[in-house]
């Protein structure tokens, strides 16, 4: 591949990964983010992320048109932008204003408007006949109770326009619903101050739907769509809004995986999205699958090393192949083996009484790679912290959750942190491979 100009704009840590790569395949890389909000830590791994940058622009914030469109602008007017890149939520909406008003290559900015509304999303969909779970926009707790006598319960409230699970809420009693907008102007207060305008931008109640979460990680190039990896979700017990990893790929027989690939079909076709990588989050029902969520970017977190694990090859290398316009579509990976993430949360005050990680490393050699380590024996840790992140490979889907459990269970005893459960593995695996768990 020849060298090209890439211009990333805003990531979080998984991103930085992706500027990472296009510095070691030879492309000069330019980095813009903003100066309201950092989606990554400093710290010694960032930095040398940051240092590979051959430019770092700064802008007051990447969540707004104009700071965008003035700064690609002047890029513009020093060099080609070969490839415009996003893998920030928050961001994509202002980068597709940008690149629209440019002429740059880059995801249609009606179809990345309609996906970051999950308003607009559901109204779409429906319109175009394909399923989804039946929803109303609120605006108090009066709407939504007369909401529920349409939608059911439980359900689900969440903000239009806001990600990261931020307010998002699953309800099973009309007493429950008082207490989320009892207390929304509190939990509002605490976020941060560029998350707040699009928490202004209104809510959705939503049917909360029955079967194991999944998403399906999808490339659109030159009109052609591929569910190149279909990836399992593992939640929280006690908070199903929330989650503790995923694992790749997902053990679905033949007809589930097609049914899934037939209905992100119909959902990129619904939304107009003509290229780039989504990732698509879906419920797999006993009637086939429903959407939860298009994020027009690629997956974030650690499953992009969870893909490196089992497909053997940078996703990386496929995304900055789509933006620089490659002649095809990207390959299907041949995967070896499966992998999964999880993330370990404090679920009460408490205090390691060691790190654990170098005894398990010891014990599960290969089979374990630790992603993050913030543990400081002795030091205090507050609720809803996260304490570590980790990844492990074997040879199945149903092998690697278990392994994973069986690590967090070890790591909890020998810290005594304690931690939020996730589901139950049988919940988070499609029916007939739940039946192999014990």
């Amino acid at each position: 591949m020849a060298a090209r100009h890439v211009v990333l704009v805003d990531s979080n840590r998984a991103g930085l990964r992706c500027l990472e790569r296009a510095h070691s395949l030879g492309h000069r890389v330019t980095f813009l983010y903003g100066s309201d909000i950092q989606h990554y830590k400093d710290d010694p791994e960032s930095g040398r992320f940051m240092a590979l940058a051959d430019r770092v622009v700064r802008i007051p914030s990447t969540f707004t048109d104009e700071p965008v469109y003035g700064a690609l602008a002047q890029i513009l007017r020093q060099e080609p932008i070969d490839a415009l890149l996003c893998l920030l939520d928050e961001s994509v909406p202002a980068v597709a204003a940008a690149a629209t008003r440019l002429g740059l290559r880059f995801t249609a900015r009606a179809a990345v408007d309609t996906a970051h509304d999950k308003l607009r999303c559901r109204k779409r969909l429906a319109t175009c006949g394909v399923p989804t779970p039946a929803f109303a926009a609120v605006a108090s707790e009066a709407a939504c109770r007369e909401a529920v006598k349409r939608v059911g319960l439980p359900a689900v409230i969440k903000p239009r326009t806001c990600g990261s699970s931020h307010l998002v809420e699953i309800v099973q009693k009309d007493d429950e619903i008082a207490a989320y907008w009892r207390t929304l102007p509190v939990r509002s207060a605490a976020l941060h101050p560029s998350l707040k305008p699009l928490v202004g931008r209104g809510f959705l109640i939503e049917a909360h739907l029955a079967g194991p979460l999944m998403s399906a990680e999808v490339a659109v190039v030159h009109g052609k769509t591929t569910t190149f990896m279909i990836t399992g979700r593992r939640r929280g017990a006690e908070s199903p809004a929330t989650e503790h990893g995923g694992f790749m790929p997902a053990p679905l027989d033949p007809d589930m995986k097609s049914a899934v690939e037939r209905y992100v079909e119909r959902v990129v076709e619904a939304l107009g999205f003509d290229v780039g990588m989504a990732h698509v989050e879906l419920i797999l029902t006993a009637a086939g699958p429903h959407l939860i969520e298009f994020n027009p970017r690629l997956m974030g977190g650690d499953l992009t090393r969870v893909y490196e694990a089992v497909a053997g090859r940078s996703i990386f290398d496929d995304l900055l192949a789509i933006h620089l316009d490659a002649p095809g579509p990207i390959p299907t990976p041949v995967c070896s083996g499966a992998a999964a993430c999880r993330k370990l949360v404090s679920a009460a005050p408490s205090t390691p009484r060691s790190d654990p990680w170098p005894r398990l490393g010891s014990r599960y050699g290969h089979a374990l790679r630790v992603l993050a380590n913030p543990l400081r024996p002795g030091a205090a840790i507050a609720p809803e912290n996260v304490v570590g992140r980790f990844m492990v490979t074997a040879n199945d889907a149903v092998a690697a959750e278990r392994l994973a459990d069986e690590i967090a269970f070890q790591f909890a005893s020998e810290t005594g942190i304690a931690l939020h459960a996730p589901e139950s593995l049988a919940a988070a695996l499609p029916p007939i491979t739940a039946l192999l768990t014990p």
